[in-house]
């Protein structure tokens, strides 16, 4: 079996579990900054909050992570058929450079 596939069906392959920026490697990156930001911003907001508007603001956000999963697994499925359909028109063999 090729190795890639081996890897999928064992599970090794998750690109939605791949941490794209590792704070480790680059803790000075533009991403590290702004969730650095982000979260200084959340807590002061937050800070002002009644009990209710946090509840409120919890469910916002729980939606809004929820929404961004949909989109990743969108984006992902539609990469993944594209990437397919190229490797599918690269090993045409009826290409007339291979004539």
């Amino acid at each position: 079996m090729a190795e890639m596939l081996r890897k999928l069906f064992k599970g090794e392959l998750d690109p939605d579990g791949r941490l794209v920026h590792d704070r480790k490697e680059n803790e000075s990156s533009r991403y590290w900054e702004n969730i650095d930001e982000l979260g200084k911003a959340e807590k002061a907001l937050c800070a002002t909050f009644t009990e209710e508007q946090k509840e409120l603001f919890e469910k916002y956000q729980q939606l809004i992570y929820d929404s961004e999963d949909i989109d990743r697994e969108e984006r992902f499925s539609y990469g993944f058929r594209l990437g397919m359909l190229l490797a599918v028109e690269a090993c045409d063999i009826s290409d007339k450079y291979l004539e």
